[in-house]
């Protein structure tokens, strides 16, 4: 009979799981109801949750409030703002770039004209020049032709630097006599221009 006793001292001994079910389980049941009550009282029972769980150490980095997840959303929008933005400002210093290289391009065709340009006036200059040589013979061998008087004459009422070129082609014996038939002050003063000529 003592073995009897002490076998059911033995098993009536509470499992862990039995205290679960006593202790935990009832109180589960009364913080369920106690919420219930306040939240129905008006307290917010939730949000103060979150304000508590947010001051404590660990649990503030899993637990957000409602200010905090606004202030997340509006760092997200105001990141997309910014990505947006920057892809905007690549796409223009994309353009930027094209413009920069259309305008170097359009400045190199510009020099490649301006020599161009410049080489054809060369070349219209040197045949001016080459065609006025040619008259200017023309002309200086037509005055050789001349009486000396005749020649000073129209000498005389020639633009100077005209009659300075036609009197250099002469030979020094005509211009010799065209400038012994001309007024001694004419005569000095475009033999003068012919000197600072070849000069």
């Amino acid at each position: 009979m003592a073995k009897r006793q002490a076998e059911e001292k033995v098993t009536k001994k509470a499992t862990p799981i039995q205290w679960f079910v006593v202790l935990i389980v009832p109180l589960i049941f009364a913080l369920v109801i106690a919420i219930g009550i306040m939240s129905f009282s008006g307290i917010d029972v939730i949000g103060k949750a979150e304000a508590f769980a947010n001051k404590v150490p660990f649990l503030s980095s899993v637990v957000t409030t409602d200010v905090e997840g606004a202030h997340n959303k509006e760092v997200q929008k105001l990141q997309e703002k910014i990505d947006a933005k920057t892809a905007e400002i690549d796409g223009l210093t994309g353009q930027v770039s094209e413009r920069d290289a259309a305008i170097d391009s359009l400045k190199q065709e510009v020099e490649n004209l301006t020599a161009q340009l410049e080489q054809k006036e060369s070349e219209i200059n040197t045949a001016e020049k080459e065609d006025n040589s040619v008259v200017l013979e023309e002309v200086s061998s037509s005055f050789k032709e001349m009486e000396p008087e005749a020649a000073a004459s129209i000498i005389t009422n020639m633009e100077e630097n005209l009659a300075v070129s036609i009197l250099k082609q002469l030979p020094t014996k005509e211009r010799g006599e065209v400038f012994g038939s001309m007024d001694p002050t004419v005569a000095a003063q475009l033999t003068n221009q012919l000197v600072q000529m070849q000069d």
